[in-house]
């Protein structure tokens, strides 16, 4: 009777158990099901300047498979979802934000979806299920969080792309914008977790300082209490020849090396591929293209040397090709960039390679390619859109180019485009001062828009040169 007495207390207490696993881990089921759900009803980011800088910062940071992009009305922060198809979800508020900040959450998001913490996740949310009785597991899951946290945050930093303060202030931005709430619970991790140590945390950026070890008392305990816990429960010994299966995604530590982008090993330019210190390409459409085929499928851009992994691609995001679904811009080689797109017949387009404040265009010695634009247009377009891409070229000078023995009464230099022009201009290169007569103002247009001329100054004897290559001289399509 005294066993039968036991083994039925064993029996409830399994049941007991049993229950509580089952009922915790079917509400963590239900709960990520109907967010999963949601979150496919949300408006989808498939293109634009949003887009691309994931996808930039993607591919500089070495992620296999870029995260789908998403944006969300509810007041909650940013956060990564999905193990085999990951979703970064961000608050719709954040369109309105700088590009630092932009680029510090998507940077989180992206280091978290690196390290494989959505599948820590849900490992964590497993264990919780199975432990549910006991504290140490609630404890231990808790700090891990926080830990998780520190280590993308290390890793952030390290990349040197955001600076500590910035990053901070970002943090509490979004606690503020979000009010206090985070969904990021379970396989979803996000840059403010609920139970994680907002001061500590911010503490520690503050006092980040590049290639410090971060793995501290915190960790040590995490590891300790996992230990204590879960080796008396194992069932087998690991062989001395296996390594752990959470060697390489453990959520405690300062990120690892391999967290930081590679960097590419820098060739040497020879004499046949280094005519310019910055990079040249030449692309397919060419710039100023015209009648160009519907049906092309992407934009390639091959450089004249090795490559960086970064892009830079600017300007008007309604003027750029439409990305297509079947593919991502990206690298196909170290030379030759691809931009996948769907054309429409009769169409203007134009993208920039680079710009004054997004110079990620980089050869592998770090030197930008110059800003410069791509502008084509497909069969069937008008005219109008035909003249936005055509390139101004000087049709005549006075006096001509070269010319000597100029008269010293001559009282304007005049430059004649075979295009009609705009109203600005940029007279660059060695002007000796007193030269040129007044300022920008005096500068006069024919009628026609095709020539200008400048009032000089006279003065003998005098040697000018001028450039028309300053780019502040434009035809009135903008080329």
């Amino acid at each position: 009777s005294s066993d039968s007495s036991t083994m039925s207390l064993i029996d409830k207490l399994f049941a007991i158990w049993a229950l509580g696993a089952l009922l915790l881990f079917s509400a963590i089921v239900v709960r990520y099901w109907r967010l999963r759900r949601a979150i496919s009803l949300m408006d989808g980011v498939d293109e634009g300047p949003l887009r691309i800088e994931l996808e930039r910062l993607a591919m500089a940071w070495d992620c296999r498979r870029v995260p789908d992009l998403v944006l969300s009305t509810a007041n909650s922060s940013p956060f990564l979802i999905g193990t085999l198809h990951p979703v970064i979800v961000l608050p719709a508020a954040m369109g309105s934000w700088s590009a630092e900040e932009i680029r510090a959450v998507l940077l989180h998001e992206l280091t978290h979806w690196r390290r494989h913490d959505p599948w820590i996740g849900w490992l964590q949310a497993i264990v919780q299920a199975i432990f549910w009785f006991h504290p140490c597991v609630w404890l231990a899951n808790s700090r891990i969080r926080q830990e998780r946290e520190a280590a993308c945050d290390a890793a952030v930093l390290g990349g040197g792309s955001v600076a500590p303060q910035a990053y901070g202030e970002t943090l509490l931005k979004i606690v503020g914008a979000a009010r206090g709430r985070s969904l990021a619970e379970g396989s979803l991790v996000g840059v403010f977790e609920r139970g994680t140590d907002l001061p500590q945390r911010l503490e520690a950026i503050m006092n980040y300082r590049h290639g410090a070890a971060n793995f501290g008392w915190g960790s040590w305990a995490v590891w300790s209490a996992a230990a204590l816990l879960l080796l008396p429960m194992a069932t087998g010994m690991t062989s001395a020849e296996e390594k752990p299966a959470v060697a390489e995604s453990s959520p405690v530590g300062v990120a690892a090396s391999g967290d930081e982008a590679p960097k590419p090993k820098a060739k040497k330019p020879t004499s046949k591929t280094a005519k310019s210190p910055y990079p040249q390409y030449k692309s397919n459409p060419a710039h100023g293209a015209t009648n160009v085929d519907p049906s092309l499928k992407e934009i390639v851009i091959r450089f004249d040397r090795e490559m960086g992994p970064g892009m830079s691609i600017t300007g008007d995001p309604a003027l750029f090709p439409p990305i297509s679904q079947a593919g991502k811009p990206g690298w196909r080689n170290t030379r030759t960039f691809v931009f996948p797109v769907t054309l429409a017949e009769g169409a203007y387009y134009r993208i920039g390679i680079n710009s004054k404040s997004h110079q990620n265009f980089q050869d592998t010695f770090e030197i930008p390619a110059l800003p410069s634009v791509i502008a084509f247009t497909t069969k069937g377009a008008s005219q109008e859109l035909i003249a936005k891409v055509a390139t101004p070229h000087v049709v005549s000078t006075e006096p001509k180019i070269g010319a000597k023995d100029v008269d010293a009464g001559l009282s304007e230099l005049k430059v004649t485009f075979d295009l009609p022009m705009g109203d600005g201009m940029s007279i660059t290169g060695d002007v000796p001062s007193g030269v040129v007569e007044g300022s920008a103002d005096d500068y006069v247009a024919d009628q026609a828009g095709a020539g200008a001329g400048l009032p000089l100054r006279a003065e003998q004897p005098a040697a000018c040169e001028l450039s028309e290559r300053g780019g502040g001289a434009v035809g009135a399509g903008g080329v």
